[in-house]
């Protein structure tokens, strides 16, 4: 479709796969990328560091006294995870793999991460998820099992989307500046394409 059309350049929204990228570095001269993850691609590139987040969000929840913290989302070539991991390091915080699941960003691998890791750890006291939307499904699938949060569990992501605010409880979220991302993002591409 955007072959048909006349096209001076593109902006990418978050992760893409690799088939993608190069579809597009085949076809478009002038693309911008906007995420949490740098990509390996010659694309200007505009980033919230989804690493900074998630030390933020650990580190919330270490402040609130958290020892044993779960991770819900992606893990491969994921900063958030990283950010996890280092955090869990430095503070010398108890580990093993049954804290993660590695499932993808989605309300669906919220929800089975959820299930898997509270249904084989019952010392976790916290869950990181990599994104609100993860977060959703993991917090539905906690009720399922008839824990209370944050009585029972606390839960804490990344991107402070609208519909956050709407659940209940309120999530708690580190908020991502999407808008200025994606104006930058345009801004970006409207000065390549003018030269």
């Amino acid at each position: 479709m955007i072959l048909d059309n006349d096209v001076s350049g593109g902006v990418v929204l978050g992760r893409c796969n690799k088939s993608t990228l190069k579809f597009l570095k085949q076809h478009f001269r002038n693309v911008a990328y906007t995420g949490l993850n740098s990509i390996d691609a010659d694309f200007d590139q505009i980033l919230c560091d989804g690493y900074d987040a998630s030390i933020c969000a650990m580190n919330y929840l270490i402040e609130l006294g958290h020892k044993h913290i779960g991770y819900i989302g992606e893990t491969s070539s994921e900063n958030r995870y990283q950010g996890y991991r280092d955090t869990i390091i430095k503070h010398e915080l108890p580990f093993n793999n049954s804290y993660v699941a590695p499932v993808p960003f989605s309300s669906n691998g919220g929800y089975d991460g959820a299930t898997k890791l509270l249904s084989h750890q019952n010392d976790l006291t916290a869950v990181f998820c990599g994104n609100d939307i993860t977060a959703i499904g993991a917090i539905r699938a906690i009720k399922d099992l008839g824990l209370k949060i944050p009585k029972d569990i606390s839960v804490i992501s990344i991107d402070d989307i609208d519909i956050a605010q709407y659940l209940s409880p309120t999530l708690t979220t580190i908020q991502v500046p999407v808008d200025s991302m994606g104006s930058i993002a345009a801004k970006i591409l409207i000065d390549r394409i003018h030269g």
